[in-house]
Formats: structure tokens, C-alpha cells, sequence
């Protein structure tokens, strides 16, 4: 006979759900849904409000999801992920951290429970209609309604918090009431305007997708009144026996778990996703740039504990849904559940739990430290990656941080003392800061003493003498020598198609030159330097990446790491003075190609190019055949004999030799098997082996790769060789933007000169930018006014993959190197009016022949750069004279801008009919001279600094790596 007393109640976890739907209480999902058609249903009114507002008073993670009623028994469902997470079941996913400034408001209102009608009475259902035998209850009966979380961040403003949390509570008694509008005063509703973040949580699809919490608040009341608009709350659950009276009844009991034992597995699962999930957004995009630049180690150990946590927790869970599935089940009434805490798995699991959690914690404070240091015109540095170590004294100290060469002071202390002693740490930043002011080309510099193993007694200044030397734009030169002494610094450039796995090369490559023996690598632990992914067999799969949701350079396609800029690595060569740049490339299909070029323009040297390929392709393709071409282009013809081809996946062919003395191969099993260790993956002996040879032929190989390289190639340098077309045409598209902006700045100081007075001038001042910039051309641009003439500033935009600053398609942006400012001066120009006269006639001189000359050799007479340039800055004065009051100042740069154009169309044509082709030396004389001239020069400058800038910016230099000085001849692996 039916017993009401046997019901459940559920938070309802499926919309699609209804009466009739079976329902696996073992694992709380829903199953197939049955015909009800022949049973009555009613309706029962039920019209609930509850509209309230929760506070926190400390900071913590709490389980919101059982703050909010959802049961024990789904909420451990949920974290094992038995059911995906829909609606209002997704709060227990919420990972920020909740403080004094945050507010949880709910709107709860139950409208109604619809029921199948005299259960006692249905014992004639066949359970031959059943398609699954896993069922152990029949959904009879639903509580309808709404159901909405809000969360909202407050700023950290006592008083806005205040009048917000005013509003909230006003807004709270309209709902509470059924009052139908929310009326505000004015000004009011502009209060959520300062509100940090609004997360949504609802039994409502629509309500989740309202980005503005006032909007959701006020659709509510309609949604109240409109019964169709309303989803599912409650389960009303009944067992399987009182509608199929025949079926097994042990199939369908559910005996719930051990209270204790629940909540400390809840508990344990919950704090490790959370942590795992608070991972991704403690570490935003800004913090991971940061961090990566300035404590790489670092980030590579939190990837290492995140990687494993997450491996450890998956396995974890998946042995607790088969426990949890047998003990409610009532298959394993007798089990041990203690032994579950008990397992060497678990312990470590809870362990990297809270030392990720406190790591991640540590790196983001230790972000926000040197982005405030950073603002504050500091430098920073890891002691750790000067070489600063246990028993060096003063001196010492400061000829490893001299090589700082813009710093000239250094505070020195580590996070102890700066915890400890808070006051003095402020004051002695602050007194640098005093100092800085009087020596504003010396930035002072935070050397952070946290990581290395000298100790410091308390936070001090560190002097460090001047160098005479100015600070070099461009990488290191070697020697002037043909061959490269052991002083240098070989510089080799790597290139290969998509997933030929040039990242995995390099991570081996460093591993093969640092370790002596594959032991000796097994015992210290593979350096990887690249993130990667590959499976080592169909059971294994072998990941290295920190927050894949974000991560932009990580490829989820095995054995591919996506490349999109240059990077290089720089390490030393074991036992010489020697340093060995690897200069890893996006793959050369077109559209990377011309960043490639871009990026060579810029270094000193080049010893070798080197093709990386897969030995089992029988036949190359186009791809490489054009980036083959237009290196050669690029370089010059004399860059063939510096052509090297580096063959992978040679274990396939036992390694075959060839005797080409250009062609090397090498095989990165080894490389692999070493990660896979570390990843607890066994091997037999057999295995073994075979990873010693690939080992022993893969570092013969290297060996002798870096010694052909070093003494029988001869170094490629810029001056001495690297003379090209496709060079020049580089060089020039890179002087396009300061030659116009340098004519258009001659012709505003000519404005004011002839129309108001000689004692004045427009400066231009360049800031080198620091990030990948651009400049939107779709955007507005701000019109300034300086004196009496107006100037159209450009807004400089952050670009990653897409633009920080705007939704504007990237195509619309145009990338640059220096952000411009203007400002009036009031006195002479140290540049006449002959001069300004002469260097203007010059600059249109140059455009027309550079204009000429990227015509003949692109083959392009479609597009001028230069005049499609002036005819936009002639566009911005005619907007200028339009719309600002006075303008005259402008309609002489508008007039003399069209002069311009004219003289630039009547020379570009002349040069034109004359059909004689400037030669390659000439144009590299008109590119070393204008590069020289007034206001030409500061711009260049600032793009070869934004430029080396970026190239140090993504270059790592590998701390020399200690290695056990152990015999390794006798290890067993």
C-alpha cells in the first residue's frame, strides 16, 4: 500500500523532467519517462514568496549550494558528477572567493505542486514497459515555480557598499510584497553600475543570460504572475514497488550514506574543486603574463602541483562514485568505508589540494606585489635567476646585478622580512622612490630575495656602480671572428610545419646537452621548458599545461603546442662560456611568415637555420618549399651554406646515418619517456632499453649538431652579410608611420610659425610601448587642443589574439611600436625654418622612392602605403576645420598637406616613367639616412626598443640546472 511517508523531496536538476520520469536514486539521474496518461493529475496551490539578502563577514569559500538547501545526498551527486550541472545546480560550482563584499540575493517562489492522484491505488503497471532496470523511483509529483540566486561583488567603498546594500534591501520589500513595479529614485538604479561582477543562478533559462541584476529583478514579478514561464523546483519521489509491485526489491533500495562519512567526502570534494576552479581565475591572463615573465620556475612548479591535483582528484572521485553507488545500493553493506581516508592516494590528493591552494595564493600576492612595484617605476628581480646564491658577499652580489644596466639602486629583501617588518620595508621603497625623481633615467629595481638560498638579515639598499656603457638595443654580438669562439652566443633559428613537433625538439634538446646519461636526467627530473601533450600509448596520456581554458599557446591536439609568436631560450653550454639562443618559430605557413621576418630583423646574427621534419614524410611540401625560398630572399643566397635539416622520429628507421654533413637526426622517445616517469607510468626493461639508445644516439647527435655549428659554419651577421630585397622591404614598411607622422608634425610647427610666432613649436615625444599594440582604425580618435591648433591623438589599444580595448575586427587594427604625444613649447626649435623646409622636401623625396621600390619588388601597384597615409591625414584635418572653432592653424595643414600629396603623386609618377629600378644599395643608403633624421630618429629608436623588448619578453634564459654528482654508470632504472 502507498505510504506517504516514503516520498522524497529533491531539488529538482532536470527541466526536462516530469511526472512519470524514473528516477536512479543511486546515482540522481533521470531516467526514461512512462505513460501517466491512464492516471489522473492535480493540481495543488501553493503560493510561496521568499525574497532575501545574505551577508559574509569573512573571507571564504563556502558551499553555497548547501547554504541554499539543496540536499546532502544531490550535493555529493553533483561534485562526483553523476548529473551535469544545470540551472540552479550550478552554484555549487561557484568558485570566487565570498567576502565582507559580497551579497547573495535570492528570490524563491513556489507556486504550485502538481501530483499523480491515488497512489495507493496503482498496483496494475507492467514492469515488462521498462527499458532500464536501474530505476528506483517514479517522479509523482513536482513543486513549480522560480527559483534565482544572484551574486553580486561589491567594491571595497564602505560608503557606496552602504547605499547599495540600502537599495537592495528596498528592491527586496517590492519582491517580498508582490509589488508589481520597482520604483527608484533617481540616481539610484546607477548604483549597480559600481557593482564588481553579478553572477546568475536560475531554475529560469532566460533570467541567467540578463547580464543587469536591476533587469532580472524586475522581470520577476511578471514571471510570477504567468504559470506558463515557470519551471520545475521540487521532485516528489516514489518508490518504484508501490507502481511495480513485482519488481526486485533489491534492485530498487537506496540506503543513504553514513552522515559522517558523507560530509567529510563532501567536504574533501568540494575544497579540491574549488581550489581547482579558484586556479584558473586567481590566475587571470594579466597575473600569468606577469608571472611568467618575472618567476617562470615558479609557474612552471604550480603547474606541475595543478596537473597532478587534477589527475588525483579525477581518480579519486572515480573510485568514490563506484563506493557510493554500492553502499546505496545496499551491495556493500559491510564495506570499510574508514579505509577510504585511509588510502595513500587520498592523503596525497588532500595534500596537493592544499599545497596548490597555497602556492597559487602565494604567486597571486606575489603578482600583486610587483604590479604595484611596477607602477611605482620599479624593475623586478628574482635573486634566484642573477645566480645570487649562499656565500656571496656584497661584492659579488652587486657585479651579478650589474648587468641591470638602467638601475642604479636595488632594494633587496625577501617576503619574510617585507611580512615581519612591513614599516621599514615602505620606508626604504619609499626613499627610492624620493631618489628616482632626481635620476629619472635610473629606474630602481626590487630584488627579491624569497627563492634563492642567501638569506638576508633585514631589507636593505643596494648601490650598484655605473656602467659607461648605454644600454644595448639589440641582442648580443659575438666576435668579430668567422667562427664562433667559446665566448658567444650561437644563435639558432628553428622552423617546421605545424606539429612536427619543434617544442618537443627543443625540450629535449636542452635535456640532451644538460644531462650527461639518461640516469643522470632520471634522478634530477626532465627540464621542460615548452608545455606539451602526447599519448604514450593507448592507456596514457601525458599532459603539461597550467589552465587550459585560457591558456592561448596550448594545443589540446596531441603532440602539438601552437606556436603563435616568436620565443627563444637561451642556456649555457655545459663546460664553456658558450650560450645557445633556440629561437622556436610559429609553423611558416603564410600568414605566420611575415611576424617571422619581422622578428630576424632584429637580431645581430643568425649561425644556423635549421628545418625541423619528420624522417617518415616521404615528400615536402609547398609550405616549406616557400618558406625555404623566402628565407633565402630574406638573408641573401650566401645563407644556404647555414642551412641545416634536422630529421625526427628517426627511431622508426634505426636511426639510419647519412652522410650529408647538413643533415642530423634524432629521435625525442627518450625525451618522453623521461616525463612519463614522472607521471608514474611504468616500463618494462625492454622499454628501458630501447629509451637508453634513442637516449644515446639523440645526445651523440646534439653533441655533434652544436660542434658543426660552432666550427666549420661561418656566423651570418646583419652588417657584414644580411643584405636583402625582402630585407629592405621590411625596413621600409617599419619607417612608413614616422616618416608621415614626422612630415605631418614639420608642417604644424610651420602653421604656427608662419601664422603666430617663431618662438614656438609642436614636440613630439615617443613612448616606447611595452606590449603588442595597435591602433584601431574604426575607433574614434580624440580631438586635443594645443594652443590654438587641434590634433587628432590616437587611442593605442593592448592586443593578445583579439584587441583589450574594443570589439572591432582585428583586421581593422594596425599594429605599432611607440605611442606619440604632442606638446606645445614655448621656444625655439633647435631646427631653422631652411632646415624644417629642407627635411620635409626630403621625407617626400624618400616616400616616392621607397613608394617606387616596394612596387617593383612586390609586383603590387594596388596599394601605397604612403598615399594612402596622407590622403588619411588630409581626411582628419578637413574633420578638424569641420567641426572645432578656431581652425585656422589646421586649415594651413590641410592646405599644405594636399601640396604634399601632390608633389609625392607628381615624383612617384616621374620615378615611374623613368622604368629604371633603384638599386639594393641605394635604397639602403636612403634607409641608413632617413632613419637619422630630426624627429625620424627618436621614432625608429623607440621601434627597435618596443621591438627587442617584445623578443626579451619572450625569451627565456634557463637558470644553469644542478645535476646530482653521482655515479650514474651503476644505476638500475
Amino acid at each position: 500500500m502507498y505510504s506517504p511517508t516514503e516520498t522524497m523531496l529533491l531539488t529538482a536538476t532536470d527541466n526536462a523532467a516530469c511526472l512519470g520520469s524514473l528516477y536512479d536514486v543511486h546515482r540522481d539521474q533521470i531516467l526514461e519517462a512512462l505513460d501517466m496518461n491512464i492516471m489522473k493529475t492535480s493540481i495543488i496551490q501553493n503560493q510561496k514568496v521568499l525574497c532575501t539578502i545574505q551577508k559574509y563577514r569573512t573571507n571564504n569559500s563556502p558551499n553555497l549550494a548547501e547554504i541554499m538547501g539543496i540536499e546532502h545526498e544531490l550535493r555529493l551527486s553533483l561534485l562526483l558528477n553523476f548529473i551535469p550541472k544545470i540551472g540552479i545546480s550550478r552554484i555549487i560550482d561557484y568558485s570566487h572567493t565570498i567576502n565582507p563584499y559580497t551579497r547573495c540575493f535570492r528570490y524563491h517562489y513556489s507556486d504550485r505542486i502538481e501530483h499523480l492522484e491515488n497512489l495507493d491505488q496503482t498496483t496494475n503497471l507492467s514492469q515488462t514497459a521498462l527499458s532500464t532496470n536501474s530505476a528506483t523511483h517514479i517522479i509523482s509529483g513536482v513543486t513549480i515555480g522560480i527559483e534565482t540566486v544572484v551574486i553580486l561583488q561589491l567594491p571595497s567603498d564602505d560608503k557606496i557598499t552602504h547605499d547599495i546594500d540600502i537599495l537592495l534591501e528596498k528592491i527586496r520589500n517590492f519582491l517580498q510584497n508582490n509589488i508589481e513595479t520597482i520604483t527608484l529614485m533617481l540616481g539610484e538604479e546607477s548604483l549597480f553600475d559600481q557593482v564588481l561582477s553579478t553572477t546568475v543562478y536560475s531554475n529560469i533559462p532566460k533570467l541567467e543570460k540578463m547580464p543587469k541584476f536591476i533587469n532580472i529583478c524586475r522581470a520577476l514579478y511578471p514571471l510570477r504572475i504567468n504559470p506558463k514561464e515557470h519551471r520545475l523546483l521540487k521532485f516528489h519521489l516514489s518508490p518504484m514497488k508501490w507502481f511495480f509491485p513485482t519488481c526486485n526489491p533489491e534492485s530498487t533500495r537506496n540506503l543513504p550514506l553514513e552522515p559522517a562519512f558523507r560530509d567529510m567526502i563532501e567536504h574533501d570534494l568540494f575544497h579540491s574543486w574549488t581550489v581547482i576552479k579558484q586556479t584558473n581565475s586567481k590566475l587571470d591572463n594579466r597575473t600569468k603574463v606577469l608571472l611568467e615573465k618575472c618567476l617562470p620556475w615558479q609557474m612552471m612548479d604550480a603547474h606541475r602541483i595543478y596537473s597532478q591535483t587534477k589527475v588525483y582528484h579525477e581518480d579519486v572521485a572515480e573510485r568514490l562514485r563506484s563506493l557510493i553507488v554500492s553502499i546505496r545500493s545496499g551491495q556493500n553493506v559491510n564495506a570499510d568505508i574508514g579505509q577510504i581516508f585511509r588510502d595513500e592516494s587520498y592523503i596525497l590528493w588532500r595534500k596537493l589540494t592544499d599545497d596548490l591552494n597555497m602556492y597559487v595564493d602565494h604567486l597571486q600576492a606575489k603578482a600583486q606585489i610587483i604590479y604595484e612595484l611596477q607602477q611605482l617605476e620599479f624593475d623586478y628581480c628574482n635573486a634566484l635567476d642573477s645566480g645570487i646564491q649562499e656565500g656571496d658577499d656584497l661584492i659579488k652580489i652587486q657585479q651579478k646585478l650589474t648587468r641591470y644596466e638602467s638601475t642604479r639602486h636595488c632594494l633587496c629583501s625577501d617576503d619574510d622580512l617585507k611580512s615581519t617588518d612591513l614599516l621599514s620595508w615602505n620606508g626604504l621603497r619609499d626613499r627610492l622612490i624620493r631618489e628616482q625623481e632626481n635620476h629619472v633615467k635610473l629606474r630602481p629595481m626590487y630584488v627579491d630575495f624569497s627563492y634563492c638560498t642567501y638569506k638576508l638579515n633585514a631589507t636593505q639598499i643596494i648601490s650598484l656602480p655605473m656602467k659607461p656603457v648605454p644600454r644595448p638595443r639589440t641582442l648580443p654580438i659575438p666576435n668579430s671572428s668567422r667562427s664562433t669562439s667559446t665566448t658567444d652566443t650561437i644563435n639558432i633559428l628553428l622552423l617546421g610545419e605545424s606539429g612536427v613537433g619543434k617544442s618537443t625538439f627543443i625540450n629535449a634538446l636542452v635535456n640532451y646537452l644538460t644531462f650527461e646519461c639518461l640516469n643522470q636526467a632520471l634522478l634530477n627530473s626532465p627540464i621542460v621548458l615548452i608545455p606539451v601533450c602526447f599519448r604514450l600509448d593507448e592507456e596514457h596520456l601525458v599532459r603539461f599545461h597550467l589552465i587550459e581554458e585560457t591558456d592561448h599557446e596550448y594545443s589540446n591536439s596531441l603532440d602539438q603546442t601552437i606556436t603563435q609568436y616568436c620565443k627563444s631560450y637561451l642556456f649555457h653550454l655545459n663546460g664553456t662560456q658558450t650560450k645557445l639562443r633556440i629561437i622556436d618559430t610559429p609553423s611558416f605557413e603564410q600568414e605566420n611568415m611575415e611576424h617571422i621576418l619581422n622578428y630576424l630583423n632584429h637580431l645581430t646574427h643568425v649561425n644556423a637555420l635549421c628545418f625541423l621534419l619528420k624522417s617518415n614524410v616521404p615528400q615536402l611540401n609547398g609550405s616549406f618549399q616557400s618558406c625555404l625560398k623566402q628565407m633565402c630572399k630574406f638573408f641573401g643566397e650566401k645563407v644556404r651554406s647555414n642551412i641545416l635539416f634536422l630529421f625526427t622520429h628517426t627511431r622508426s628507421i634505426s636511426y639510419t646515418p647519412d652522410d650529408t654533413e647538413n643533415m642530423f637526426r634524432f629521435d625525442n622517445d627518450a625525451f618522453r619517456y623521461l616525463v612519463a616517469t614522472q607521471n608514474s607510468i611504468e616500463f618494462n626493461n625492454e622499454q628501458k632499453h630501447d629509451y637508453e639508445l634513442s637516449w644515446h644516439h639523440s645526445k651523440k647527435e646534439s653533441t655533434q649538431l652544436i660542434e658543426h655549428i660552432r666550427k666549420n659554419l661561418n656566423v651570418y651577421r646583419r652588417d657584414e652579410d644580411w643584405r636583402s630585397i625582402r630585407l629592405a622591404q621590411i625596413e621600409i614598411n617599419s619607417m612608413i608611420r614616422p616618416i608621415l607622422e614626422t612630415m605631418k608634425n614639420i608642417i604644424r610647427t610651420l602653421s604656427l610659425w608662419n601664422m603666430e610666432s617663431t618662438q614656438v613649436f609642436i614636440q613630439l615625444n615617443t613612448i616606447t610601448l611595452r606590449h603588442p599594440s595597435a591602433i584601431c582604425l574604426s575607433c574614434s580618435k580624440k580631438t586635443h587642443r594645443f594652443g590654438n591648433i587641434w590634433i587628432k591623438i590616437e587611442d593605442v589599444h593592448e592586443i593578445d589574439n583579439e584587441c583589450n580595448a574594443c570589439q572591432c575586427p582585428m583586421d581593422k587594427h594596425v599594429r605599432i611600436d611607440y605611442e606619440l604625444q604632442h606638446s606645445l613649447v614655448q621656444q625655439p626649435s633647435t631646427l631653422h625654418v631652411s632646415e624644417m623646409m629642407h627635411l620635409l622636401k626630403q621625407l617626400c623625396t624618400v616616400s616616392a622612392l621607397f613608394a617606387h621600390y616596394l612596387f617593383d619588388v612586390t609586383e603590387n601597384r594596388q596599394y601605397d602605403p604612403f598615399l594612402d597615409g596622407l590622403q588619411k591625414m588630409i581626411n582628419e584635418e578637413a574633420e578638424i576645420c569641420h567641426a572645432q572653432d578656431p581652425h585656422y592653424l589646421n586649415e594651413f595643414v590641410f592646405s599644405e598637406l594636399k601640396k604634399m600629396n601632390n608633389n609625392y603623386k607628381n615624383q612617384l609618377q616621374n620615378l615611374t616613367s623613368n622604368s629604371k629600378t633603384t638599386s639594393l644599395t641605394t635604397i639602403y643608403q636612403w634607409i641608413l639616412t632617413a632613419s637619422k633624421y630630426p624627429i625620424m630618429a627618436e621614432q625608429m629608436a623607440a621601434i627597435r626598443e618596443s621591438r627587442q623588448l617584445l623578443i626579451k619578453k619572450h625569451e627565456y634564459e634557463v637558470p644553469n640546472y644542478p645535476t646530482n654528482q653521482l655515479d650514474y654508470t651503476n644505476i638500475s632504472m
